[in-house]
């Protein structure tokens, strides 16, 4: 007869540990809830750092082909003209992805080559500023002031 009495009190306690449906808070909804709304959270952030990482991206591209066509102008009379025969950023790279000063020169001077009308000229003199930056030709450097 004591093994029914020890089931009884195990039951009671089970029924004591289980809180009835309709006193207990359902925590599994919130619980999905407040999962849902992190996931959401950490969608936003990367959505936010891809919109980010593109935009750097775009923006360091532009510089890139800004500073190769600084590079070209040294052979060339316009250095957007390195782009005319087809060349793109990626040929000009490292592979560490930094621009390659020799490939930019190499594919300047073949282009110089290539089309001579290009070429960057001399000037035939030297500019006005640089003659007239020290006084006037044939006067003093310090002119007095009186």
């Amino acid at each position: 007869m004591t093994e029914p009495i020890e089931t009884a009190e195990a039951a009671d306690e089970q029924v004591v540990e289980t809180p009835p449906p309709d006193e207990g808070v359902d925590t599994t909804d919130d619980q999905q809830s407040d999962d849902n709304r992190e996931a959401a959270k950490y969608r936003h952030r990367a959505k936010a750092a891809e919109a980010e990482r593109d935009q750097l991206a775009e923006r360091l591209q532009v510089l890139q082909r800004a500073e190769v066509q600084r590079r070209a102008a040294e052979h060339l009379a316009d250095g957007a003209d390195i782009w005319r025969d087809g060349a793109t950023l990626e040929d000009l790279l490292t592979d560490s992805g930094d621009i390659d000063p020799d490939k930019v020169s190499e594919l300047a001077k073949g282009l110089v080559d290539a089309h001579r009308h290009w070429r960057k000229t001399a000037p035939a003199a030297p500019p006005a500023s640089a003659v007239t930056s020290n006084g006037k030709i044939g006067g003093r450097a310090d002119p007095e002031v009186t």
